[in-house]
């Protein structure tokens, strides 16, 4: 199977997210770096389509390469992996506020980011990084409740709160209301 022009892989190799960005080491220059979703993808987000693969690098390459984004950057990022918080930031740059909010809610979900990260976040330069920062809520725990919560909050209703659990009076448990 060619994955990326000069670069194969028999039949038998499975096409997980390791081997993808693998094979696109193999034609990137050394200092590339991954970042956005991609990277957001390497440190266990399970968010989104694996390819385009998106990298960073000081070189200039090629023109545009099937499955794969890459960007110019000045500076070299140790270990060629964007840290989870510049990944979001980078990836705020080019989603949709929908997506960015949903890669937010995944990462404080999936303990890539705590809320004091994003509240941090809120104080960024980039406008996208900011609103999306600001949106983005603790206890969230699907996709599906970040787009069913986005749209009655973006319809002017007041932000619902998500997986909280129904106690009676002597703190039984009696159910956990999605939102």
């Amino acid at each position: 199977t060619r994955l990326f022009r000069g670069v194969y892989a028999t039949a038998e190799v499975v096409l997980d997210h390791a081997t993808w960005v693998a094979a696109a080491r193999l034609i990137l220059p050394e200092d590339a770096c991954l970042t956005s979703l991609s990277a957001l993808q390497h440190h266990g987000l399970d968010y989104g389509p694996v390819l385009p693969l998106r990298f960073t690098t000081r070189h200039q390459t090629r023109g545009p390469r099937p499955g794969l984004i890459v960007r110019h950057r000045s500076e070299v990022i140790e270990g060629g992996v964007d840290e989870p918080l510049d990944a979001f930031e980078e990836f705020c740059r080019e989603a949709t506020l929908l997506e960015a909010v949903a890669v937010g809610d995944r990462m404080i979900h999936c303990g890539l980011a705590t809320p004091d990260d994003m509240l941090a976040l809120r104080h960024s330069s980039v406008p996208a990084v900011r609103r999306a920062a600001r949106l983005v809520r603790v206890g969230v725990e699907s996709v599906k409740e970040t787009h069913t919560r986005m749209a009655i909050v973006l319809a002017g209703l007041p932000t619902p709160s998500c997986n909280v659990d129904v106690t009676r009076d002597d703190g039984t448990f009696v159910a956990r209301g999605d939102m």
